[in-house]
């Protein structure tokens, strides 16, 4: 049976999809030090179903679920984008708002 490892806040640096399934990758630190470049990240999927979520930006923040099925593998999932609210969009970071 998985568990949930951690839940952290991230910036989304790539939406690259070639499957068309909303598929974006994260920079986790210090777990993703290893990798030097964006195309050897793993891919977060969308928690939600395709008709309940919007998918993010690049610099958008997102939280993302570490999953755990056993010590040797983990898959990684998403909710996002986080908005701040109406009167403070504008002055967010990436951390409450949307990229502009």
């Amino acid at each position: 049976m998985g568990s949930i490892r951690g839940v952290r806040y991230c910036k989304v640096i790539s939406v690259s999809d070639d499957t068309d399934s909303d598929l974006i990758k994260v920079k986790l630190s210090p777990d993703d030090d290893a990798y030097d470049n964006v195309s050897q990240l793993p891919y977060a999927f969308p928690l939600l179903p395709k008709m309940l979520h919007v998918k993010p930006k690049v610099g958008e923040g997102v939280f993302v679920f570490l999953a755990e099925e056993d010590n040797s593998m983990s898959q990684r999932y998403y909710i996002g984008p986080v908005i701040s609210q109406d009167h403070r969009i504008f002055r967010d970071d990436y951390l409450y708002a949307t990229s502009f």
